[in-house]
């Protein structure tokens, strides 16, 4: 039950992180990846496809690193757990 409540809780915290974050790059990223340019990995990454996509692609996986660190922490977790999760949210 605790663990239940634990992801409950883990994934409003990352929904809203990832909704902050995408607001602040809203029409970039999705320029971006309307055009193909970068798209979402599984481990709750974006890859770039072009050199042009690289510091865009380098920029949200640094704030996206920076939430997850701050809800693993938070949770008493891996990194990559959360990052996971996030990513099996975004695909």
């Amino acid at each position: 039950m605790k663990i239940k409540r634990f992801l409950v809780i883990s994934f409003a915290i990352l929904t809203f992180t990832i909704l902050f974050i995408a607001n602040s790059w809203a029409l970039t990223f999705s320029e971006a990846k309307s055009k193909g340019l970068i798209s979402e990995r599984g481990d709750g990454y974006v890859t770039h496809k072009t050199k042009k996509a690289r510091q865009l692609a380098n920029t949200i996986n640094a704030k996206r690193r920076q939430a997850y660190r701050r809800i693993a922490k938070t949770r008493g977790t891996r990194v990559s757990d959360v990052a996971t999760i996030a990513g099996k949210r975004l695909r």
